[in-house]
């Protein structure tokens, strides 16, 4: 690894390891991964960030929040182990389904 970043060594260096981090990735999950899904990928990341920020928003809204402690944490377990598009689906049904209040 070389010591000094800035320099081209470095930059091949960073690329190469890029590389190989991508076709180890590749093979785990068992396709190719283009530049088109990186976009996508962020942004059902990022969808996945906002909703679990409301999630928490429902335990702080009132003296006895909407949703438990507990229940919180069983969401969170499940979107853990879930893929995030899948998990994004259910967490804004969950989310519909404590603020529309029939719970």
């Amino acid at each position: 690894m070389p010591h000094n970043a800035r320099t081209n060594l470095a930059q091949r260096f960073y690329m190469q390891e890029l590389q190989i981090f991508k076709q180890r990735l590749e093979k785990y999950i068992g396709h190719e991964i283009t530049n088109e899904d990186i976009p996508d990928a962020i942004d059902i990341y990022n969808e996945n960030r906002q909703l679990l920020r409301e999630l928490y928003d429902l335990r702080g809204l009132e003296d006895y929040p909407l949703i438990s402690g507990r229940e919180t944490g069983g969401v969170l377990y499940w979107v853990n182990a879930s893929p995030k598009d899948k998990a994004n689906e259910t967490l804004k049904a969950c989310l519909y389904f404590e603020i529309k209040g029939t719970r």
